[in-house]
């Protein structure tokens, strides 16, 4: 484990001004223009705020655990924790909370990294200060938690993530008018409210539909519209045997995994993670089809699942080839990937400079500090 970091009156207040502007600039700005801000901003403070910095060391790296292996207690405290963030004070937005500035960091910023070679190290940032918020903001003493779902994939509704009492809850309300499949990607469906579980009266503030795929331009403006959890169970997630012929072969199962990890070229590997990533909200719904997918708290597990299976590929590949990062910057981007780009985020808690690919390929560095 690390030693704990002390944070200086000087360098919070340097952080803090630049949450204002850089938040702002997220509005104004498309996600690869807000690069340029990060350079201007942020840049400055790599050696500004790193010379009043004690050093952090990882001495010994904490392991993430599996939710299928914690103990009732622990599930129960990291539940505690995520609730938590949604009764803390937003750090971007008035009216608003901690835990809902993940969902609107993930459309200002995190869209444009979708299909592009920053879409893994992007979202292990967006992961790792998930966690840290978890940790400072809510006192919990664990770290995120993945669920392996290859592991549960022939019957995966029937897992106790998504038990009604010491998981995540289970579907939205099956009664009533719904949207069509089509409007559901364009707003969201305020009838399919979850029934059960800790977060059925969970209520998060924003909302931004998916993009147009055909458009070179994918940013989305945020909606602030505060509505419940959503989701819509299809068949095939209900009963993936029954649905063979429409969900062949299960596209998270074991099979799927092994020949994910079995890919050499990174760009390739990061575009069918990708794929793999996109099952769930495929199967669940709700505000999963949405780019406020961090609005479901079970996003997070998921996700945590996916930088997993990257980790993987990276041991199995080596030091030098845990390194490979390629391909195009950005999603539609002509520019070539660099393990010198700043990742577009905003000053926020657990990110006190800025940080560029490097920084987020290899979980044991001092800044990350974990395993798997």
């Amino acid at each position: 484990m690390r030693p704990p970091k002390d944070h200086k009156r000087s360098i919070r207040s340097v952080i803090l001004t630049l949450i204002a502007l850089i938040a702002g600039a997220a509005i104004i700005f498309k996600a690869w223009e807000l690069v340029a801000v990060l350079e201007n901003k942020l840049v400055a403070l790599e050696t500004n705020v790193g010379a009043d910095q004690p050093e952090q060391v990882c001495i010994e790296p904490a392991q993430r655990k599996s939710w299928t292996t914690l103990s009732r207690e622990e599930k129960a405290e990291y539940i505690r924790a995520v609730k938590c963030l949604a009764e803390r004070p937003s750090y971007l937005n008035p009216n608003s909370t901690v835990y809902d500035d993940f969902s609107y960091i993930h459309i200002t910023m995190g869209n444009a990294m979708h299909m592009g070679s920053g879409n893994l190290p992007w979202h292990r940032l967006h992961l790792h200060l998930y966690e840290q918020a978890l940790r400072s903001e809510c006192g919990y003493g664990g770290l995120q938690v993945y669920w392996a779902w290859e592991e549960e994939s022939e019957d995966p509704i029937h897992s106790d993530f998504f038990d009604p009492e010491t998981g995540f809850g289970g579907n939205g309300n099956l009664t009533g008018d719904h949207l069509s499949p089509e409007d559901s990607m364009t707003r969201i469906d305020k009838n399919r409210c979850l029934v059960d579980g800790p977060f059925k009266d969970l209520q998060p503030q924003w909302y931004a539909r998916l993009p147009d795929p055909k458009s070179v331009d994918p940013y989305v403006d945020p909606v602030f519209d505060p509505h419940c959890i959503t989701r819509s169970f299809t068949e095939a997630f209900k009963d993936p045997k029954k649905h063979a012929k429409e969900f062949p072969p299960i596209p998270f199962g074991p099979n799927a995994v092994s020949k994910l990890l079995a890919i050499e070229d990174y760009s390739e590997f990061n575009l069918a993670a990708e794929a793999m990533h996109a099952w769930l909200p495929v199967s669940v719904g709700g505000d999963y089809m949405a780019l406020t997918a961090p609005n479901d708290p079970t996003f997070y597990p998921h996700l945590t699942n996916i930088d997993r299976m990257w980790w993987k590929w990276q041991a199995k590949n080596g030091k030098k080839k845990g390194m490979a990062y390629d391909g195009a910057t950005y999603r539609l981007s002509e520019v070539n990937a660099s393990l010198d780009d700043i990742i577009p985020f905003p000053a926020f808690i657990g990110l006190d400079r800025p940080m560029r690919i490097r920084d987020m390929m290899d979980t044991e560095s001092d800044y990350l500090c974990y395993t798997y």
